[in-house]
């Protein structure tokens, strides 16, 4: 008889642990799995967008300037107006070649792709006007001893009278 209760209470105990564990998990672990991967969706969802939109961007800039702006600088005729143009050429451009789940993507979050498309064009330029300006730039001296010993060259130091 003590054997029996002894089981029974064993069971008891054990069906409680169960339950407990049943709850925790059901509570706690997989809602908590469920936000992981759903954050993990969207974080793979919107590095598809980003790299679309980067894409996207990058080659429609770079064939505007290659036809429109470069037309329209050499006619003399780039100015504000021109440039407001063709930037929303370029918006339209990107906004249409933006593949499908891109649009699906933006329009599911509610996000506005306009300005979006807008604000990433913007930022292409700016980066190619940061490029070029880099580019033409006298190259860095990197040593104080480089730049002493070049300006140094170019002083003549009595050796012909000119200073």
């Amino acid at each position: 008889m003590l054997e029996s209760v002894f089981q029974w209470i064993v069971a008891t105990i054990l069906s409680i642990i169960g339950l407990i564990i049943t709850g925790v998990v059901t509570k706690v672990v997989i809602p908590r799995f469920v936000e992981y991967l759903s954050a993990k969706t969207n974080c793979e969802n919107m590095k598809t967008v980003i790299a679309d939109l980067g894409d996207t961007v990058s080659t429609s800039v770079a064939f505007l300037n290659q036809t429109v702006v470069s037309r329209i600088k050499e006619e003399g005729k780039w100015n504000s107006e021109s440039q407001k143009l063709v930037l929303k050429a370029a918006v339209s451009e990107v906004m249409q070649s933006l593949s499908h789940t891109t649009r699906d993507i933006i329009h599911e979050d509610r996000l506005n792709l306009e300005q979006i498309v807008t604000r990433r064009i913007e930022a292409e330029l700016d980066n190619r006007k940061l490029l070029i300006s880099q580019h033409e730039a006298p190259a860095p001296v990197s040593t104080w001893e480089q730049y002493f010993s070049d300006s140094l060259d170019n002083i003549d130091f009595g050796r012909t009278g000119n200073i």
